[in-house]
Formats: C-alpha cells, structure tokens, sequence
C-alpha cells in the first residue's frame, strides 16, 4: 500500500516528489521501534512486544520515504556479535545453514 502510494505521487508529481530514499525497502534492527511490527530486542522477556510509538530513527526512514517491511533478528538486547538469541534461534546463512549469517543484523 506504500509502495503503491508512493508510486503514484512519483507519476503524478515527478521522482523528486520521494526524494531521498525514493521507497527504498528497508529493514530496521530489531532493536529499533516499530509500531508494526514485533521488536523485543532478542530477549525472551521482550518476545512479542510491539512498540506504541516509533523509534527517532523509525520515523526519518519514514519521513524520508523509506519503506519499512520489518525487523531484523538480533541478539538479546544487542549483545553480542552473532544473532544467536533465545527467543527467536540463530539466523542462519542461506548459502550454508551451517554458518550464521555474520554481525549482530541477520
């Protein structure tokens, strides 16, 4: 519905009309707040916790015509350099599920 709505601000007033980000998809580290969407910073005490307002962040991304399509698994409350947690698992690599996929983002 965004991107649709974005898509027709750009055709009827030009592509400087979503200037800068122009509906660029964006995922937000599961720390950050998102009111769509689940953000419990990894921790299983936080799991399934939905914010009621946007984080500073959340809402530049938005301003600036960013799309925002969710949130990213991370370790519990940023901790740690692996996005190991115990309430949503490990984020694996794609290309070889042995591995996880590297940095605290996956």
């Amino acid at each position: 519905e965004a991107a649709r709505s974005l898509d027709e601000r750009a055709a009827k007033q030009g592509i400087n009309a979503i200037m800068p980000l122009c509906g660029l998809p964006i995922p937000m580290k599961g720390t950050a707040a998102v009111v769509e969407y689940p953000s419990g910073s990894g921790s299983g005490v936080l799991s399934g916790y939905v914010p009621i307002r946007n984080s500073l962040l959340t809402n530049l991304i938005i301003d600036r015509n960013g799309l925002i399509f969710g949130c990213t698994n991370v370790p519990e409350f940023a901790a740690s350099y692996t996005t190991a947690n115990a309430a949503s698992g490990t984020t694996r690599n794609p290309y070889n599920p042995l591995l996880t996929v590297g940095g605290s983002s996956g």
